[in-house]
């Protein structure tokens, strides 16, 4: 952040905005209590059925949910705000404190072009007037007081761009409707997306050099954030839909690591489970990233993830991290779809027995997909 931006831009346009969030937060409190306490209690008290009890009891189901969704939507997108505010008029103060301390020396800080800033002596002792007394500076006072105002300026930069980086998270999240991702502070949703950096990192790494420490950490990640909408939709993106398939692929191949398998073979299960809730609670974002891991999903079902042909295929790999978590019911659907077309492709539509090896010779193989994995 520049020198002038901080001492000058005008924050009373952020305490406006705080103001603002706050009503909408509090009148999207009363709408939510009404949708609760009225139209989802006396939905659920009518005496309905056929028809009418399927589509207009889950219709108003979640209706109500949207006020629950807004509300939530709102109040972290005012906490976020608010917490910003502060910071930044926090950081003003520093650093109009630094200014007038250096002053206080005989050093000015001053803005350049560019954005940069310089700290200078104010009065040169040759040039100040007869019997003036000019406060004593050294190199060192110029050097400290030039990296105080840097370490606040970054330090500044730091809580806009956050900010910047979680909100725009926290709008794109649901294109259609609002995200139910609730947070009390800007830091627990900007921990959500580091986290989420973190972890997809590792789990891009080749499988067999993934250690017993990474795993661990991976594990324990996933299962704090795996219901957390922003986490859950930035870990799956940056993996994309092959690296997903990939990974939980690799680590079901007991000799790509043979000493990560033996020292932690029996928490598979659990890396299996808060993995498969995570990518459930990314299904149900709609941003562009996750529609693209979406499609990419659904087109590797019937296709085997290695460059060389054979098993698995990228619907047996998903079909084991489908067994946890409320995943998109449309995106459920499709992948139905996809694995009834590849089901009778690879048995003649029916004429063999689906998912498992059907016979093999040397010159030619012919094979239904089996499943990967038996947890």
């Amino acid at each position: 952040m520049e020198l002038e931006t901080l001492r000058f831009a005008n924050l009373a346009l952020l305490d406006e905005a705080v103001t603002g969030w706050t009503t909408l937060v509090r009148s999207l409190e009363t709408l939510k209590q009404d949708a609760d306490d009225g139209l989802r209690v006396q939905a659920n008290k009518a005496d309905w059925s056929g028809e009418n009890q399927r589509l207009s009891k889950a219709f108003i189901g979640r209706t109500a949910g949207e006020f629950a969704d807004a509300h939530a939507q709102a109040r972290s997108i005012r906490n976020i705000l608010r917490d910003t505010r502060d910071e930044l008029k926090d950081y003003r103060r520093k650093v109009e404190e630094a200014i007038e301390r250096g002053l206080r020396s005989n050093l000015t800080v001053a803005p350049t072009p560019g954005g940069a800033f310089t700290v200078t002596m104010n009065v040169h002792p040759d040039r100040a007037a007869e019997g003036t007394s000019v406060p004593r500076h050294t190199e060192a006072d110029m050097t400290a007081l030039r990296d105080e105002v840097q370490g606040i300026l970054a330090g500044a930069a730091r809580s806009d761009g956050s900010a910047t980086a979680v909100l725009k998270a926290l709008v794109d999240h649901s294109r259609l409707g609002f995200a139910d991702s609730g947070y009390a502070d800007r830091d627990a949703a900007a921990e959500a997306l580091e986290q989420a950096d973190r972890l997809a990192a590792l789990a891009r790494k080749n499988p067999e050099d993934l250690t017993v420490e990474e795993f661990d950490r991976l594990d324990a990640g996933l299962a704090r954030f795996a219901d957390d909408g922003l986490f859950a939709e930035r870990f799956a993106a940056a993996l994309g839909g092959k690296g997903t398939l990939d990974l939980w692929a690799g680590l079901n191949r007991s000799m790509v690591n043979p000493e990560l398998m033996y020292a932690r073979r029996e928490q598979m299960d659990e890396l299996q489970k808060h993995l498969g809730l995570a990518l459930a609670t990314a299904s149900q974002s709609d941003t562009a990233a996750m529609e693209t891991w979406k499609r990419d999903v659904l087109a590797l079902a019937d296709k085997p993830l290695e460059k060389n042909g054979g098993m698995p295929f990228g619907g047996q790999v998903l079909s084991n991290l489908l067994r946890w978590g409320d995943w998109d019911d449309v995106f459920l659907g499709e992948l139905g779809d996809r694995l009834v077309e590849a089901e009778k492709k690879f048995t003649h539509n029916g004429a063999h027995v689906a998912w498992q090896h059907t016979g093999s010779t040397r010159g030619s193989t012919t094979r239904a997909p089996t499943p990967v994995g038996t947890r």
